[in-house]
């Protein structure tokens, strides 16, 4: 199966002016000239304070040009609030700023988790192992697809194997309406010929992925739509076979946070139809199923 892995780009981490000055550049141009007329405002009337006061009024003393001052102290308290606006805005769009730089480191160490796990559960599924139970063996049906190897397989071809070797024994289920299943019937299958036979071998698998979606499911800092991304990412790195033996293993008692997971993200949706979509449903809730 080919690699689905998307191709992110990386981001090296800007500085906080940088990116100040990037992204919002009118308003540091705005900031920078308000700040360059304040100061070349006080700067001349520093130095012509005496001139300036005998120009507009009759004053030509110091003392004359103070009193004349203190006649604009609401221009000056105007200037003040005007500078102090500009030191929130700075403030707000710098925090914001953070705030974004955040996200996006936080968002790589994600990407780089997810990805390592994802390679971690390709690796145990690699390792699994299986081989047909003697009581199918010994049935005098034949398997719909394949021949009755007794010899162990391993990676994929084992999950084949236990898929065709539930199966085999769900065919001969009496079919409810609608061609249900009965479900303690299917677990009943699933766990005397699959889970008490090997789940030492699968434990790992099936915690490795919840591990997975439970770990995207908490973050907080995802967007709903991003979570399904995530989710339907590992969906799209796992074949049918290897769906329905995660679906089944899912049905058991201890699975229900799993259960839920598969229902909240419709991690089966779009599930080929047939026998194996039948016992599925008889294990999951419809919303896993179902488009979100």
């Amino acid at each position: 199966m080919t690699d689905r892995r998307p191709n992110f780009r990386s981001r090296q981490p800007r500085g906080w002016l940088r990116d100040l000055l990037a992204e919002h550049w009118l308003i540091a141009t705005f900031a920078a000239a308000l700040l360059g007329v304040t100061i070349g405002m006080w700067i001349l009337w520093a130095v012509n304070a005496k001139a300036i006061a005998q120009y507009y009024s009759t004053e030509s003393s110091l003392q004359g040009a103070a009193n004349w001052n203190t006649a604009f102290g609401a221009y000056s308290a105007l200037f003040a609030a005007l500078g102090f606006a500009v030191v929130i805005v700075t403030l707000a769009v710098q925090m914001r700023a953070l705030n974004q730089q955040r996200c996006e480191l936080h968002r790589d160490r994600l990407d780089a988790l997810f990805f390592r796990l994802i390679d971690m559960q390709r690796e145990i599924r690699g390792k699994l192992r299986y081989h047909y139970s003697n009581e199918l063996i010994a049935a005098p049906a034949k398997l719909d697809r394949g021949t009755k190897d007794p010899a162990i397989v391993e990676g994929k071809q084992a999950i084949l194997h236990m898929v065709r070797e539930i199966r085999f024994w769900c065919q001969a289920l009496p079919a409810g309406p609608g061609g249900s299943l009965d479900r303690v019937a299917v677990l009943k299958i699933y766990d005397t010929f699959i889970h008490q036979r090997y789940e030492s071998d699968l434990g790992p698998w099936f915690r490795t992925i919840s591990m997975l979606l439970e770990r995207i499911d908490g973050d907080r800092l995802l967007s709903a739509s991003q979570k399904r991304d995530y989710v339907m990412i590992l969906r799209e790195t796992m074949e049918s076979h290897e769906l329905f033996v995660l679906g089944m293993r899912a049905g058991m008692q201890d699975a229900e946070a799993l259960r839920g997971l598969f229902a909240r993200y419709g991690f089966f949706c779009n599930y080929p139809a047939g026998l194996r979509h039948r016992i599925l449903e008889s294990q999951l809730p419809p919303a896993a199923f179902a488009t979100h």
